[in-house]
């Protein structure tokens, strides 16, 4: 999750990249939907840098996060 959220802030931080413009895309990110249902989107201002206010093991399929529910039906590998 986090590389994924960095990945968007580098997008949204544009090709003259600073570590400026980085915090700013960042700390821009309101109510976004990743995938984790609609009670949980990312928030971060230049006071809050959480993004969520808990943590959830998650692992990505498809390019997706999915909340780990059952410990057991993780890949062994």
């Amino acid at each position: 999750m986090d590389a994924m959220v960095l990945v968007d802030g580098l997008r949204n931080a544009g090709y003259d990249l600073t570590r400026e413009k980085l915090i700013s895309a960042l700390e821009s990110i309101q109510k976004k939907d990743i995938g984790l249902g609609p009670n949980l989107q990312l928030n971060f201002s230049p006071t809050h840098h959480k993004g969520l206010n808990s943590v959830y093991v998650t692992v990505v399929k498809d390019g997706r996060p999915v909340i780990v529910s059952d410990w057991k039906q993780l890949p062994k590998d």
